[in-house]
């Protein structure tokens, strides 16, 4: 949904849930500038018996000049009802009835939403969803929405320790705020009574001397009195891991500290609501999230909640090894295989070609934020899912074949770098460029059983985690340079190294035993890719690009077919219109084949690398594209003549 679309009705109420926070004024306040600018009757309101009390907040109300209505016995309205930060009907906001409806919220969802509604739970605040709604209509930000929403951030993140999306870091970054009202509200967050709690808390923790791990159980209070007590709990000498807890009505809210280069806070929050079990995010030193009270009992029964928060934290420590390879003498063999680098392309930029020399860089993409220092000898690379990681020129002109071409990557977040010192920020799929893997580059490796956390020789302070099934991978030139490669993308940047021949761009007319054959006019079904992806055929991975065709054939098998190759030798059958998907021929066409005496493997047009089996055909279109086809069914798709 488009703020745009609401503007048809006049008449517009914009509905905050009951109690208030700074995130559900700052984005209703957003959506209020906006419609209001468009010349809409629109007033902001929130209900429940409870007016807004809480010092920042009736500061935030009064420094900023925001219209916020308490309107407890509203019943109905006219026009549009649109409720912010919260979804309609849910129990924490009152019930409003009015002719149309619509939600903008970043909570999971709990109730069916009307058809104008924009739901992104996986952002940190309200405030960045209507932050970037109104960045796609180029709405001119006013200078006190954007302390609004910049304070909405930060509190809804508990002062940004739960940034858990690159569009919060975004939002956070492109915001000018007004320092003097920002100070002031954030010295009007705690109150006597607050600081009281925090006391009572800390006198009731646990600590484990042997993990160096405290949790601490809260009395219900705001979020960030959470952050206040880990941070105070993260003073003790002997502490590297703090967190802290509030039991309220709804549910855990919890906060987790680090002072560890071996745990990152977001981890263990990730650790403790796997499987859905809450929402939460951060960074590697200050994390948090939130449990709803009813999914932890259907989950965890009665378990004390604080022994829940132990044991999780307990289980992710003992989970993964750590390997710090700057200090260690190489990797055993055991264990380890033969692979090599398939020629698959990736993108690469020389940082001097954009940032002078020993420039501090932030890369954001989807997995967050990492900084390097860049020299004149650096290069980053992007990875086939917009991942993006330093390497070392000698080692890159060693490992990859670069080229000129631009690279092009379809993802939900294209990565970015920003220059720390002058702000600036430069959007990597702009200026990458095209390179692929050099086939001869061999590796040794395994995959793993147990969980690793791995330094590599080019970061001492953030470690790379694998996960059981995950690839541990060794330069096979030197055994402690070591990095780990995710379990579903490595067969896309592998394949072992086998005994059996390869063949790559050879002419089969001139083998001997090759004969000519023509594909039966059997249809297939096609469906055309609508993103780019892999499909795993029953030869291999093969990668395919957004437009190619992806066929099944008389035993069910599939294969991708690029676009070019598709439009040119294949046609509809009657009643499926071109470029639809359904029933497609392929043209009258010759290819030469040869039926194979051994296990071989092939490297295709797009570089995938096929294996074949004795028995299996090796298809030659036109010279440097082949396919394989199991005897069984080429008997059944091609005659021979």
């Amino acid at each position: 949904m488009r703020l745009s679309e609401l503007l048809f009705c006049d008449r517009i109420c914009i509905q905050c849930h009951d109690n208030p926070d700074a995130d559900a004024i700052a984005s209703g306040y957003g959506v209020y500038c906006f419609l209001k600018a468009a010349g809409k009757d629109v007033r902001l309101f929130y209900g429940g018996r409870n007016a807004v009390s809480k010092p920042n907040l009736v500061a935030m109300l009064r420094l900023l000049h925001i219209p916020l209505e308490h309107l407890p016995d509203l019943k109905s309205c006219e026009g549009l009802l649109l409720t912010v930060d919260c979804q309609y009907g849910a129990g924490n906001v009152s019930r409003v009835e009015a002719p149309h409806l619509a939600v903008i919220d970043h909570h999971i969802q709990e109730k069916e939403l009307p058809p104008l509604s924009e739901l992104k739970p996986m952002l940190g605040s309200c405030s960045t969803l209507a932050w970037s709604m109104l960045c796609r209509e180029n709405f001119a930000i006013p200078s006190a929405l954007n302390t609004a929403l910049y304070y909405g951030l930060f509190t809804d993140t508990n002062s940004f320790a739960e940034v858990c999306h690159p569009l919060d870091r975004d939002m956070w970054d492109s915001l000018t705020v007004d320092e003097r009202i920002l100070k002031k509200l954030k010295g009007s967050n705690l109150s006597l009574d607050d600081l009281n709690l925090a006391a009572e808390a800390l006198n009731t923790r646990d600590y484990h001397e042997d993990d160096r791990v405290m949790v601490v159980g809260a009395p219900p209070c705001d979020p960030n009195i959470l952050g206040f007590i880990s941070d105070l709990a993260m003073q003790v000498e002997s502490v590297d891991i703090a967190l802290v807890f509030s039991n309220l009505e709804s549910g855990y809210k919890f906060s987790v500290r680090t002072d560890t280069r071996n745990a990152r806070a977001v981890e263990i929050v990730g650790d403790i609501i796997a499987g859905g079990l809450g929402s939460g995010g951060g960074h590697a030193d200050k994390a948090g999230g939130f449990i709803a009270k009813n999914t932890y009992q259907v989950r965890h029964g009665d378990t004390p909640f604080m022994q829940f928060c132990k044991s999780s934290v307990q289980r992710q420590l003992a989970a993964y090894d750590i390997i710090d390879c700057a200090s260690f003498g190489g990797f055993a063999p055991d264990g380890f295989a033969a692979y090599e680098k398939l020629p698959v392309r990736l993108g690469y930029i020389p940082c001097r070609d954009v940032v002078p020399d020993r420039t501090k860089l932030s890369i954001r993409m989807l997995e967050g934020d990492i900084d390097i220092s860049a020299s004149d000898s650096t290069y980053l690379m992007i990875g086939i899912s917009g991942e993006v990681y330093p390497i070392e020129e000698k080692k890159f002109l060693d490992t990859y074949t670069p080229s000129d071409e631009p690279f092009f990557l379809n993802t939900a977040y294209p990565p970015v770098i920003i220059d720390k010192q002058a702000g600036e920020r430069i959007h990597l799929l702009q200026v990458a460029k095209s390179c692929s893997s050099c086939q001869k580059s061999e590796v040794m490796a395994k995959q793993l059983t147990q969980g690793i956390k791995i330094f590599t020789k080019w970061d001492r302070d953030n470690y790379f985690k694998g996960e059981p099934g995950d690839w541990l991978i060794v330069r096979k030139d030197d055994p402690t340079d070591a990095y780990v490669i995710k379990e579903t993308l490595f067969p896309l940047l592998y394949a072992r190294v086998h005994s059996v021949p390869l063949y790559q761009d050879v002419d089969i007319r001139q083998w001997p035993h090759c004969r000519s054959a023509r594909k039966k006019g059997l249809p297939l079904s096609v469906r055309f890719a609508d993103k780019p992806g892999v499909m795993r055929t029953l030869e291999g991975e093969v990668a395919y690009v957004r437009g190619d065709a992806l066929a099944s054939g008389v035993q069910n098998e599939c294969w991708p077919i690029s676009a070019a190759y598709f439009a040119q030798n294949y046609v509809p059958t009657p009643g499926t219109q071109p470029g639809q998907d359904g029933q497609y021929y392929k043209k009258p066409h010759i290819v030469d084949v040869a039926r194979m005496t051994e296990a071989f493997s092939v490297t295709t047009a797009n570089g995938s690398q096929l294996c074949g089996e004795t028995g299996d055909w090796l298809v030659q279109y036109e010279q440097g594209h082949y396919g394989i086809v199991r005897n069984e069914i080429f008997a059944e798709s091609y005659d021979l003549l």
